[in-house]
Order: C-alpha cells, then structure tokens, then sequence
C-alpha cells in the first residue's frame, strides 16, 4: 500500500505531548504480497538550494545520522535497513530518513521517526561545543578537497548546468557559510523547518505495506522502548487515489517544491523563500 501526505502540522516540536500529524493525506492501491518488507520514505523539503541553508541542513543531517541509526535500528530494531541523507532533486535540497522493516506496518515506522524528529531538537540543545565542532570541521574539510579525477569535476559543474543554478564555486561559498554557522543556528533552523510542528515543514511520507507485515498481523502502535519519547499520533489518509490522474492532480496539489521556479515548474506559490535558512 503506497501513502503520500503532504503540509503536514503538528501541535507541538520539542517536549510536551506528543504531536498529532494532520494535513493531506492520500492512499493509492500497490500491494505486492510477495514483498515481505515494509517501507517509509520520509522527505521534508527545504527548499531551493542557498549556501547557508545547506551548510545548515547539512550540519543537522550529519549529527542526526548515527543517532536515527542507533535509535530506530539498534534500539527499537524497527528494521535493517535506516539511512539519513541529503537528498537534491532539481535543485532543491531536502532531509531524507528511509526505514525498511519485516515487522513494522508503514503507520507505526512514521510514528517512531516522527517521535525521533520531535526528539533531535532537545539534542541539538545538549551537544558538547567540541562535538559540534568535529562536525562542522568535517564537513568543511569535504568540501576543501580537491577533485581527484576529471570526471569528478565534470560531474560536479554538470550538476549546476541541469538544475540551471551554475554556481560553479559552490564549495568555496559553502566553506565560508559553514565558519560562520553556529550550533544555535543549527537549532533553530531545525525548529524552524525539520521538526514536528515546524511553522515552514514540508513533509512527502511515501510508504510501502508489506506482506509479511500484514501477514503477522502488526499494529499501527508501536512498541515504545521504556527511555523512547513517545509516539506521535498520524492520521490515515483521507482518501484513496483511484487513478493515474488523480495521482497527477495530487502531485500538483502538494506545497512542496517539484523543481526550481526558474525552470518554468508548476505547483503552488510556496511563500518568499529569498531568506537564507
């Protein structure tokens, strides 16, 4: 079963009681019974690509990586399979957390890493300076390596040629953002677009339903491990895509970004994103 849901709200980001998730919500039928796993693919959107906005998403993924991956795969053993990314398409950056499991239904893995998105504020909070800087030195020792073949440097300046952006000392701009970005800059930006309840999230959840999960009869209510944060509460979609149409028609009613507003793409107006983060 493939869900979407997109302009997601929650009540609350950090703390408190658990936020509940409204917004649109869309199921279309994909079953496959074969196929014993089930699947999230969780994307937030933030937005067309800027220096200091991406040095920011690219600090928060980096600290969230290993924690998502000893939360929700060590810890709560959702599933094998637990990957935290940047992910670009057509220009446009986005937080990406993907959860395969044999044991979770795609509702109850959404609640998990929704608990843990509404958890990673307070661990921003509490991150040692010296961490922080292990981080963010990381990061700009990537992007200060030269290019160790002619393929790398191509693939690189092809990159701004197709998503029409052609900042083509895009490192050097990054590494300049990254000395500046503190680890309350980091926060707030999380709080700002990434966490539950953020006032500027854009969320696409696409899930498959696995047989072996439906075969064992798993529950929408995750077990919470007793020092988990609580789950968060995620409506069932609304109603059911019929046809390839509707899908089309779904896409085009999303408030996230299909591509860069340069390129001529369609969608709604997604609000002046001319500030930096």
């Amino acid at each position: 079963r493939l869900m979407a849901s997109a302009r997601a709200a929650a009540s609350a980001a950090d703390g408190g009681a658990a936020p509940v998730l409204d917004g649109v919500r869309h199921a279309s039928a994909a079953e496959n019974r074969d196929e014993p796993n089930a699947a999230l693919d969780l994307t937030l959107q933030v937005g067309p690509s800027r220096p200091r906005r991406d040095t920011l998403l690219a600090l928060a993924v980096a600290i969230a990586e290993p924690r998502a991956y000893q939360q929700l795969r060590t810890t709560e053993q959702l599933g094998y399979l637990v990957a935290t990314l940047v992910r670009s398409v057509h220009g446009v950056r986005a937080l990406r957390l993907v959860v395969q499991s044999k044991t979770a239904t795609p509702t109850a893995l959404e609640k998990r890493v929704e608990a843990f998105l509404a958890s990673f504020g307070a661990v921003l909070d509490e991150l040692e300076d010296a961490e922080f800087e292990k981080y963010r030195s990381s990061l700009i020792d990537a992007r200060l390596q030269h290019d160790r073949t002619l393929s790398e440097e191509t693939g690189r300046d092809w990159v701004e040629i197709a998503t029409g952006s052609l900042v083509f000392d895009r490192n050097a701009l990054e590494v300049e953002a990254l000395r500046s970005v503190t680890k309350a800059d980091v926060a707030a930006f999380w709080r700002r677009r990434l966490a539950p309840g953020a006032p500027r999230r854009r969320k696409l959840a696409v899930a498959v339903r696995g047989g072996a999960t439906a075969a064992a009869g798993a529950t929408d209510d995750p077990t919470v491990p007793e020092d988990g944060v609580p789950a968060v509460a995620v409506a069932p979609p609304l109603r059911t895509l019929a046809s390839a149409e509707e899908t089309v028609l779904f896409k085009h009613d999303c408030a996230l970004y299909p591509a860069v507003g340069a390129r001529g793409a369609g969608g709604p107006a997604l609000g002046d994103e001319s500030d930096e983060d």
